[in-house]
């Protein structure tokens, strides 16, 4: 191709010199440089836009990959959270029919919460989802709900073990005490009576005493059970005292440690109560936030199938 210039260009008589070889060795060495230089500058063009579409190629995998994974954990919380509540309704259920003890709850794994939360590079997932969907401000606020609504998720569940296990040992604490007033009043009256006996100075107080024993232990019951305390001794009894014997002054003593039982066994199945009502609150909220989250799961899983 040099060869056919250089001769077109000699043959119009302007450079066309059998003499002049130096000039016409000069002008094909220049033009196999130009084309050589050309060539080169090609090659590299190319494999700069080669490598350029690689890298492109690589970070739209990456992305990709990156917000799979998103959906994956996000998906498998919603799925979690979901269960966790059927358990959390039963809970309460079953806790506002029998106050006074704290039933058993199935507390789910919640290791796609705390995965989440751990998630390492949190800007990366950030700008992966923008770079995906658009910088938009909608966007953005998008993004940042799914944050919001797992850290209040998590929050809860967090919020709900401490308080289960403080109310469980509080509950195991007042038990303890209440049983040990009421035995202690037990006794105390099997000693009145007693000494009553032993002095063959027995009463109709003293009489009733002894019957409200009786009583109590006649009755196949459950002595674990604290309702049977409540209802099988300490009521009947208190009640009794007030109405026939409160000028008695051992009575009253015996009466007073009664109502400090009652008391505690009040504050027993209040405090239960409360517990019920406290996690009723976090199953409804739960319910409220899951069923946004699942929105927005829904929302990316439909964009990911859309854009891929």
């Amino acid at each position: 191709m040099i060869n056919i210039l250089l001769h077109i260009a000699f043959q119009s008589g302007e450079f066309y010199n059998e003499g002049n070889s130096f000039l016409s060795d000069f002008l094909i060495n220049a033009f196999g440089a130009l084309i050589g230089t050309l060539t080169a500058l090609t090659i590299f063009w190319l494999t700069i836009k080669h490598d350029r579409k690689n890298k492109k190629a690589n970070e739209v995998k990456v992305i990709s990959q990156r917000l799979h994974y998103f959906s994956s954990i996000v998906n498998n919380i919603t799925d979690i959270v979901t269960k966790q509540n059927v358990f959390l309704k039963d809970f309460f259920e079953k806790q506002r029919k029998d106050t006074l003890n704290i039933p058993l709850i199935t507390l789910l794994p919640d290791n796609d919460l705390r995965r989440f939360s751990e998630l390492q590079n949190h800007e990366d997932y950030y700008h992966a989802y923008l770079s995906k969907f658009s910088y938009s401000s909608e966007t953005v606020e998008e993004y940042r709900c799914f944050y919001s609504y797992i850290d209040f998720l998590k929050a809860q569940i967090d919020q709900l073990r401490d308080r289960l296990m403080k109310s469980i040992q509080y509950d195991h604490d007042r038990k303890v005490k209440y049983k040990i007033l009421v035995e202690k009043a037990m006794d105390d009256t099997a000693r009145i009576v007693g000494t009553a006996t032993i002095s063959n100075r027995i009463t109709e107080f003293e009489m009733f005493l002894n019957q409200s024993l009786l009583n109590f232990y006649s009755i196949e019951n459950d002595h674990f059970d604290l309702n049977n305390y409540q209802s099988f001794f300490v009521e009947p009894v208190k009640i009794e005292i007030i109405k026939k014997y409160a000028k008695n002054e051992i009575a009253l003593q015996l009466v007073s440690e009664l109502k400090k039982a009652t008391y505690i066994f009040s504050e027993i199945t209040t405090l239960n109560y409360k517990i019920s009502c406290d996690v009723e609150n976090i199953y409804e909220k739960y319910n409220e936030v899951c069923s946004e989250l699942e929105k927005l799961a829904m929302k990316l899983s439909n964009k990911l199938e859309n854009t891929s």
